[in-house]
């Protein structure tokens, strides 16, 4: 029997809360199926989309990004799913060349085409979803039983857009100006655009797996639906707008939906992290037995895991050491700040030495 087909969807910069019946009711209501897993707390290896889809595919930290890079090394996923036979098919409403995915996390695949959709975010990403459904209709009419692996990377909410039609949350800013935005800037406007467009992406999802449930795929099919980060809107008065600038909830905890075939799904209580994305699909999907820190920081979502004092997400430049009350920011030049998550600088906490060394190490042990 062939291993399961996998649909992986990235939506940019959709944040945790707006998995809602009211903001997403397709992608709300497949996660509360029987067979779904959904994640209590979910965070992202990065607050930006470079150091959020490495850690996803990777299941490591963004510090290893050049390295991997210059050596065009792809992922134990990715080197996996090719070995394994399948059929690619990437699809994305966003450039994939900028930040350089095409070297590394899909380096070396052939047949497939990087360049993003044309058009409007919104346009694209309405022009992802119907060549994916073109795509199934020639994969539905294939001979050969070779599985496939599907990746969908939506950009609206990304853009904040949508149809000009499109039914919006009010009130509703019309003409965003970035200038405007400030400590004493009413969120509200803004936030229902934001929200608008995550409507509008979770229309094109429904239109995704309604068409996976009407042919009949969900049984053959493994689908982890989730995101490169989340988005601040000045929830702390600290004048925190967009992501990039810290790891609050806000910015690193994202949704996971996750669809396993023959698996009866649930809720997933425990802190969940991107670096357990690669070695749950290696085990559930390709039967890989080998320890997963041979190739990851992650474990797999469906282990009994012990409690994570610590965890890593990673910036443009530098990275976040996450433990349960507070964010230590590091910086390139070895510098670092000490938070709240709400944004309050904490000066009497040092970090436990013992964390410090396994960060340590963390950060240096996959180099060769």
């Amino acid at each position: 029997m062939s291993p399961d087909n996998l649909l992986l969807v990235l939506v940019d910069t959709l944040r945790h809360d707006v998995l809602t019946p009211e903001v997403m009711p397709n992608l709300y209501r497949y996660a509360n199926q029987p067979g779904w897993f959904r994640a209590r707390e979910h965070i992202s290896g990065g607050n930006s989309t470079k150091a959020g889809v490495f850690s996803l595919f990777y299941g490591l930290p963004v510090t290893y990004w050049d390295a991997f890079t210059a050596s065009q090394t792809p992922p134990v996923l990715m080197e996996r799913l090719e070995a394994a036979d399948y059929r690619f098919q990437v699809l994305s409403s966003a450039t994939l060349v900028s930040p350089a995915f095409d070297r590394n996390v899909f380096a070396g695949l052939k047949d497939i085409s990087l360049e993003p959709a044309q058009g409007e975010p919104w346009e694209r990403d309405q022009q992802i979803t119907d060549d994916w459904l073109a795509w199934m209709d020639k994969e539905e009419a294939r001979s050969d039983e070779r599985p496939f692996f599907g990746f969908l990377f939506y950009d609206a909410v990304h853009g904040y857009s949508h149809p000009p039609d499109f039914p919006r949350f009010m009130p509703y800013w019309e003409h965003i100006n970035h200038m405007s935005l400030g400590p004493d800037f009413d969120p509200e406007p803004y936030w229902n655009r934001y929200r608008t467009a995550a409507r509008y992406v979770d229309q094109q999802l429904g239109r995704v797996l309604d068409d996976l449930e009407r042919r009949g795929r969900l049984e053959d099919t493994a689908i982890v639906i989730t995101a490169d980060h989340g988005e601040s809107f000045n929830e702390h008065g600290k004048n925190y707008w967009g992501h990039g600038s810290n790891y609050t909830p806000e910015q690193i905890q994202v949704p996971l939906v996750m669809h396993l075939p023959g698996r009866s799904g649930g809720a997933l209580e425990r802190r969940t992290h991107h670096a357990d994305i690669a070695p749950t699909l290696l085990e559930e999907l390709l039967d890989c037995e080998s320890a997963p820190q041979h190739y990851t920081l992650g474990q797999s979502l469906l282990d009994v895991a012990p409690h994570r004092d610590w965890m890593l997400s990673g910036s443009y430049m530098g990275y976040g050491i996450l433990m349960p009350d507070y964010q230590v920011a590091v910086h390139p030049t070895r510098a670092f700040e000490v938070y709240d998550y709400r944004m309050n600088e904490l000066d009497d906490i040092k970090l436990e030495s013992q964390v410090s060394n396994e960060v340590l190490r963390a950060l240096s042990k996959f180099y060769r």
